[in-house]
């Protein structure tokens, strides 16, 4: 029944969502046409700094990303919480993360 509610709850908000930006979204003026963009020359034409800093970026979000379903393996079946403290622990965390950027905001 908890997942009915929070499907149902999430439609609604989605629902909202697109009902305000319809509603308030502004198109910016026109952008003119860019020429295509080779990838191949553009790879070629970049620093060789530049690309280890690309590949290294890349490298650690893969890393970072990957890992993250390990922890969620780990905490639910190493260390046996449910599934619903994970949530709230997840929750808490990223309610800390978005909380510590407001004030670099103003």
């Amino acid at each position: 029944m908890e997942i009915k509610i929070g499907f149902t709850v999430s439609i609604v908000l989605a629902i909202l969502a697109i009902i305000f930006q319809r509603k308030y979204y502004t198109e910016a003026g026109r952008v003119r046409e860019r020429e295509a963009i080779n990838v191949v020359e553009l790879w070629r034409e970049i620093k060789i700094s530049l690309k280890k800093l690309l590949l290294a970026d890349i490298m650690a979000r893969l890393a970072s990303n990957t890992i993250k379903v390990y922890v969620v393996l780990y905490v639910l079946n190493v260390i046996g919480a449910s599934p619903v403290h994970y949530g709230l622990m997840i929750s808490i965390q990223m309610i800390t993360s978005i909380l510590s950027y407001l004030p670099a905001a103003n």
